[in-house]
């Protein structure tokens, strides 16, 4: 092939542009306005992609704590029963598992929550999918949960779990926001040096409160960066000229607050970064305006209008920054709470697992490199075969219904319930004081040969 040519194309208003011949084997990751001479010999799609979602696993962690049963869809039409499980491994991750219709309703939230702690439970043939590359369960109709199953391994993980939560505890939280906002203004509301002796990723999504001021701002890190306006990545300046990585260059830039301070309680002091849009309000302005009116001041010199926010007390709502890569963790703020009421307030009541909603409010690195931000897919169950595993009546589950599965412990922290059908398994259930099985699609009673 011929060498690589420089070749001049028309300049569009103040940006100078050059486009490069070039080879595919010489284009790297970050090169931009290249074009190749090619010839495209093949071309097929997909009428009729796969579905990746996994399907029939089974998980085993400790309950943490859940919510109260919930309605979605449309009430003139099929709505469905919906409950919110926390689970929680010895890495300390936590997992949300989604119970629906009848396993949902005849949870027995009040009974389980009264067990002595640590209680272990088991779930079987769970739907697996991401949100956010976070990890989510859903049941399906021939999922079962078993608290505290008498296995071998029982003993053996409560030890491990007791050994972890009398080292460090974890938190009692509300993931959803109250109606109320004197109790908003309350809601997980823990001493900052509590909070530092947490795991970050434990509690992604959660809001906490705290009582406190700003003592400084940091002035060791640029207070702004100039992004690209359709996304949130830093630009690249060269010669006047700003470009995105994914979308190009730009006739100008979006710039965006991105400042930390320090936050204190009287407990300890923690580093809390402020983010564009959040930090509007508190600054009283928008990056872009603050910075026409001091005449695009360096990243590093910091305003005044920025010190002005220090020294005074307010209710601070916050969440861990799990972008953070320091050793201690640091917290991103979300808003104020001592002005009137917000008007918009979800209902009155907790959750064992963060909602969607509160995950969609993406936390953005100290300058982000990449655009986290993905499509957001939610897990619905579908009408699939109900299997039901013969139990009998007890408060507690039983050691039976796991006797044809092995409990394999993963790298995570979780152990893995591999499933042997080694013989026929009838479809029926006696009736128990702990309902496990799903009675979703309401299937007749068969014999499922393995």
């Amino acid at each position: 092939m011929a060498d690589s040519s420089i070749i001049p194309i028309q300049q569009r208003g103040k940006q100078k542009m050059i486009e490069v011949e070039a080879n595919i084997r010489d284009l790297k990751p970050k090169d931009r306005n290249r074009a190749i001479e090619a010839k495209i010999y093949r071309a097929w799609m997909a009428r009729d992609p796969p579905d990746t979602t996994e399907k029939g696993c089974h998980y085993i962690g400790c309950y943490i704590n859940s919510g109260e049963t919930d309605t979605i869809g449309d009430p003139n039409k099929d709505q469905m029963l919906m409950r919110r499980i926390e689970i929680q491994n010895l890495n300390r991750n936590s997992i949300e598992l989604t119970l629906w219709d009848d396993l949902a309703e005849t949870f027995k939230k009040d009974k389980i929550d009264k067990l002595e702690k640590p209680v272990i439970i088991i779930v079987s043939s769970c739907r697996v999918s991401r949100y956010y590359n976070k990890l989510q369960l859903s049941s399906t109709p021939a999922t079962y949960y078993y608290i505290n199953p008498r296995i071998t391994q029982l003993e053996q993980y409560q030890a491990e779990y007791r050994q972890l939560f009398n080292l460090n505890p974890p938190l009692n939280i509300v993931r959803q926001p109250y109606q109320d906002i004197e109790k908003e203004r309350m809601r997980n509301r823990f001493p900052l040096a509590v909070l530092l002796t947490q795991t970050p990723k434990t509690y992604e999504g959660v809001r906490f409160t705290c009582e406190g001021k700003i003592t400084a701002i940091q002035t060791s890190k640029d207070w702004y960066y100039p992004s690209c306006t359709t996304c949130i990545l830093k630009v690249q300046e060269n010669d006047g000229i700003f470009d995105c990585r994914v979308h190009g260059p730009l006739e100008y830039p979006y710039y965006r607050y991105n400042f930390k301070g320090s936050l204190t309680d009287g407990t300890t002091t923690v580093t809390m970064t402020f983010f564009t849009p959040k930090a509007n309000k508190i600054v009283g302005t928008d990056c872009g305006s603050l910075l026409a009116e001091l005449n695009y001041p360096g990243p590093r010199d910091i305003p005044e209008r920025l010190h002005t926010i220090t020294g005074k007390t307010h209710i601070f709502l916050f969440c861990f920054n799990t972008s953070s890569k320091q050793a201690l963790p640091e917290f991103v703020f979300d808003k104020i709470l001592d002005g009137p009421p917000n008007t918009k307030q979800i209902e009155d009541k907790p959750s064992g697992s963060a909602p969607q909603q509160d995950l969609s409010e993406s936390i953005v690195a100290d300058i982000p490199d990449e655009e986290m931000l993905s499509a957001a897919r939610r897990c619905s169950p579908t009408a699939t075969k109900s299997i039901k595993i013969e139990m009998s009546p007890t408060t507690e589950t039983e050691e039976e219904g796991l006797h044809a599965q092995k409990i394999i412990k993963s790298e995570s922290g979780f152990a893995a319930v591999e499933q042997h059908n080694t013989g026929t398994i009838t479809e029926q259930a006696h009736s128990s004081d702990m309902q496990t099985e799903s009675n979703q699609g309401k299937q007749p009673i068969s014999t499922i040969t393995g």
